[in-house]
């Protein structure tokens, strides 16, 4: 078939009969066009408002130059590229500590626990034998002091870093996370379980076969809320500043975490005193109210004996005994005062 395009296609169809020697045939000049070294990424200079903005630096070049060098890379060089990358990141830098009270980092110091610390912490209050983790090596322990002789001398340093004993991290850090969830839980819980009383008082008395109604009482809760929120902070406070005036080696948040954690079992007390038994009530209250102020006098008693006057020593225990009693013994004379 011709080509219709070619009219001496049949003739010369690979057009050879110019060509006489193919060893001196010279092939078309190639006519030289005049780029920029770099046409993709050279930019013509931009003006805005009459003054010259510069381009955008070249990274293209610099990139193509370590992409090339990591490939000729040696061997030897590549598993040394891959444990740099395998590495594990570099860890955080603990929170510092600042001054400051009107910033969100002043509050996030005192925030800074895990789950698993706060349970050990309320396992401690449950079972005082060994103090808290943030007070482990003060020595002001009864137990951990040598008992009422006190062996060991208590010590001001407060020691920097966790502690990891067991594979369990234990915390140096005193914390307000916990003392602040156990004072709501107990408010919420006393004003349930007061409610709960009250109803159940209303159903076994004579007023429940009357015109009468019973309805839920909030101001319970209320009171509760004050209460707890003013005992562990304000009063906490207040004894802290007992401490301070007498030169006592003590900050506000170990007094502050020692009160809110040593609350934790008058949770256990709201949820026993469901059962609408009134001597066994008193008994819990009783209980847990000794249990509670013991868990107290313990982790600071080896401290005011060595630092205290028997006389001021006195009066400091007799302060945080009778006040954290009476916390106790509101519960059965105010929360849950009900006949049965």
């Amino acid at each position: 078939m011709s080509n219709p395009f070619e009219k001496d296609f049949n003739q010369d169809p690979f057009k050879e009969q110019g060509v006489e020697d193919i060893d001196t045939y010279l092939p078309p000049t190639i006519l030289a066009v005049n780029t920029p070294a770099d046409p993709i990424n050279t930019r013509p200079q931009s003006v805005y408002g009459g003054a010259a903005i510069d381009g955008i630096p070249n990274t293209r070049a610099e990139n193509s130059t370590s992409a090339k060098g990591f490939a000729e890379s040696s061997p030897s060089s590549m598993p040394a590229a891959a444990a740099a990358l395998d590495a594990p990141p570099a860890p955080q830098q603990a929170i510092k500590p600042t001054s400051k009270f009107w910033t969100i980092e002043f509050y996030q110091q005192f925030f800074d626990i895990t789950t698993q610390q706060v349970l050990i912490r309320i396992s401690n209050t449950i079972v005082p034998i060994n103090p808290p983790d943030f007070l482990m090596d003060r020595n002001w322990h009864y137990y951990t002091a040598g008992g009422e002789g006190g062996v060991n001398a208590p010590t001001d340093a407060i020691p920097q870093g966790d502690l990891i004993v067991d594979g369990i991290l234990l915390s140096r850090k005193p914390d307000l996370y916990g003392p602040f969830w156990i004072c709501t839980t107990l408010w919420m819980m006393l004003g349930v379980v007061s409610n709960i009383m009250s109803r159940i008082a209303y159903t076994r008395s004579s007023k429940s076969a009357s015109n009468s109604t019973w309805t839920y009482d909030f101001s319970v809760a209320t009171v509760a809320c004050v209460l707890m929120y003013v005992y562990c902070f304000v009063f906490g406070a207040m004894v802290w500043g007992l401490m301070h005036w007498k030169n006592l080696p003590v900050t506000l948040t170990d007094t502050l975490c020692l009160y809110g954690y040593s609350m934790f079992i008058f949770i256990l007390a709201a949820l026993l005193c469901m059962l609408p038994v009134s001597m066994f009530q008193w008994i819990v209250v009783i209980f847990c109210g000794v249990w509670s102020t013991f868990f107290l006098v313990s982790n600071f008693w080896y401290m005011w004996k060595r630092a205290l006057d028997p006389k001021s020593f006195l009066i400091i225990v007799g302060i945080v005994g009778v006040f954290h009693m009476a916390l106790s013994l509101s519960f059965k004379f105010y929360f849950m005062n009900y006949s049965y």
